[in-house]
């Protein structure tokens, strides 16, 4: 089993809510489609660590570092995200997550929480109905998820306006 912990969405009290991480939902799409592994979003006050093959832990803001005890002791920890590498996307040694297409599946459990906890019903479907895209993993060009009109469209890239960027778009 793969354990997954986007620090930044779970550690989010905001009324409104933050985009989901990339990497977590690539990952979560990656390991349930190509290695037939069941992958679920770990709370951050859970103890018990050892049923998991691995656990990723993502951010993308250094707002959001903070990883709580267990994880840290957890022999099996995986951290990543611009938040933990001073701002700079580390592409995957596995170069096919990285191509996987973002899905956000593995969030529909923990929005059901957040609506039960007063956050709007639009709110958590446009983070559903929503796509998500990173442009650049190192030097490489990932392709374009489908984007459907009217839907929000995420970029994730601190540097999108490289180069080409209009002829991508």
């Amino acid at each position: 089993m793969i354990g997954l912990v986007d620090l930044q969405l779970q550690s989010w009290d905001k009324p409104q809510l933050c985009p989901p991480n990339l990497e977590i939902m690539k990952l979560a799409t990656y390991y349930q489609r190509e290695e037939n592994k069941f992958c679920r979003i770990i709370e951050l006050n859970e103890t018990d660590l050892t049923n998991y093959d691995k656990i990723y832990i993502f951010s993308e803001s250094k707002d959001y570092t903070t990883i709580p005890e267990p994880f840290l002791r957890a022999p099996n920890v995986i951290v990543g995200g611009t938040a933990f590498t001073n701002g700079i996307y580390i592409p995957f040694e596995n170069k096919l997550i990285d191509y996987t297409i973002a899905r956000t599946d593995i969030y529909k459990p923990m929005m059901k929480e957040k609506l039960a906890a007063g956050i709007k019903e639009k709110e958590i479907d446009y983070l559903l109905d929503s796509s998500y895209y990173r442009w650049h993993a190192g030097e490489e060009a990932l392709p374009i998820p489908s984007v459907y009109k009217r839907k929000r469209f995420y970029i994730y890239d601190r540097d999108f306006f490289q180069e080409g960027w209009r002829k991508t778009l």
